[in-house]
């Protein structure tokens, strides 16, 4: 049943984006003329980007490098003959659906886990525009909503008529990250020392009384009376309780700020619910919102609760049965964050390289690894029974112990073993040190 699971999961994970150019190399360009792709390549299309970055966006980079390369190339090919960068490009057509600038993620990505076979300088220049100011008149794209008040106030104030103020805040602060760690890997210092200080935004819309992320308007006041719980403009397709934990590019801050005690009480109160539904106050498993939030007890010195909230949600959302993908799939999104959890990798923060370590659900997973990476295979292995024991006693990196409840994503791509021994009962000392957890940008300055 489990392989049913894995491997629909995948089927659905390798659907979208699609191929678009013809078996000739011909296609119709976002200024609508008929293109020719090189020789060996192809372009894409039907990008779902705030959906895909979170975790088809890594799978595809892992598993499928070359046309990970090509589909950044599509990216860059759609800001050439658009003008701009959309967020869910279909077919050869804008549609500004959804929020954030997802797509900086995803070619983030791709160059920082290695694969440079793309126009990296052409695809800079336009995500740089899209993270600093709105596109030209004329032009059918949103660009980033309200980057005028990002550019002022460094947040998006919830009074001057932006749908999911809270929400695109730090949405974009994400797709910021990102840049900084691209700039700081083409060797762009000013443009990094700009993105950094743009990806700490989202603290802007921190309450350190209350600790939470809420709305705030223009003049710097905090919306009164906010229930974290309530449905509204605030937030997109969620509530304040779905993005307590967004902030998955520094979630050390945001544990440090909210305090670890209080952090892990709320986070474990936010999973205390009584079986899978759309609460307004609990995890939600049909939507992107929260996708990140079972692994942050990685960050906050409580593994075992991600390694358990993770095989809860397998074991209750993902399922040999009709309904067995949980949400509307949402063009691979949703089953590959399964594929990945049911491996026991996840990457919370698909730009800082690190995968997050959880217990596998089969006793044997072999990664094949294609050119340009440099391993050929990077196998993970289990004690025996692993569906009967989801919790992490000792893990081995290569024949070595390895401690910190992560790996860099450069460990899977040269290839090697990974192997987890599991428990009935948690280990809580392994992966809980201060120095276990996984990188956050807090961690640069």
């Amino acid at each position: 049943a489990e392989r049913t699971v894995f491997y629909t999961a995948l089927y659905h994970s390798l659907l979208m984006p699609s191929t678009f150019s013809d078996a000739d190399g011909r296609y119709l360009g976002f200024d609508h003329r008929i293109h020719a792709v090189s020789a060996g390549h192809q372009v894409y299309a039907n990008f779902s980007g705030w959906d895909i970055y979170r975790s088809e966006i890594p799978l595809l980079a892992m598993l499928e490098p070359r046309r990970m390369e090509d589909m950044a190339q599509s990216i860059v090919l759609q800001y050439q003959q658009g003008g701009w960068i959309d967020r869910w490009p279909q077919v050869n057509f804008p549609t500004n659906d959804m929020e954030g600038s997802p797509l900086s993620i995803a070619i983030s990505t791709a160059w920082l886990n290695g694969l440079h076979g793309f126009d990296i300088n052409t695809a800079w220049e336009g995500m740089f525009k899209d993270a600093t100011q709105a596109p030209p008149p004329g032009l059918p794209y949103r660009g980033e909503d309200g980057i005028e008040w990002i550019n002022k106030l460094h947040y998006l104030p919830s009074d001057k008529g932006t749908y999911g103020s809270v929400a695109k805040t730090l949405e974009y602060a994400v797709a910021y990250a990102s840049l900084y760690h691209l700039a700081e890997s083409l060797g762009k210092a000013s443009d990094a020392k700009v993105l950094y200080e743009r990806a700490l935004y989202y603290r802007n819309l921190f309450d350190p009384q209350e600790r939470i992320f809420r709305p705030r308007n223009a003049d710097g006041s905090w919306v009164p009376n906010f229930n974290l719980a309530q449905h509204g403009h605030f937030f997109v397709e969620g509530t304040g309780w779905h993005y307590q934990s967004f902030a998955p590019s520094d979630l050390a801050w945001l544990v440090s700020a909210v305090g670890r005690d209080r952090f892990n009480q709320q986070m474990s109160e936010f999973f205390d619910y009584p079986e899978p539904g759309w609460y307004a106050q609990y995890y939600n498993p049909y939507n992107e919102t929260d996708l990140q939030a079972p692994f942050v007890f990685n960050f906050s010195g409580q593994p075992w609760k991600t390694q358990a909230a993770v095989r809860r949600v397998l074991r209750e959302n993902y399922t040999d049965t009709p309904a067995g993908v949980p949400g509307n799939d949402d063009c691979g999104a949703m089953p590959s964050w399964g594929v990945l959890s049911m491996m026991g990798i996840y990457s919370v923060d698909p730009a800082s390289g690190a995968y997050d370590l959880v217990s596998p659900t089969f006793p044997k997973i072999v990664i094949h690894l294609q050119a340009p990476y440099a391993g050929k295979t990077f196998t993970i292995t289990t004690s025996e029974n692993p569906i009967a024991t989801p919790y992490i006693q000792e893990v081995e990196l290569n024949g070595q112990k390895h401690t910190r409840n992560w790996i860099p994503f450069q460990d899977i791509s040269a290839g090697g073993t990974l192997h987890f021994a599991l428990g009935s009962e948690p280990n809580k000392a392994w992966g809980s040190a201060a120095g276990d957890a996984p990188p956050s940008l807090s961690d640069k300055n």
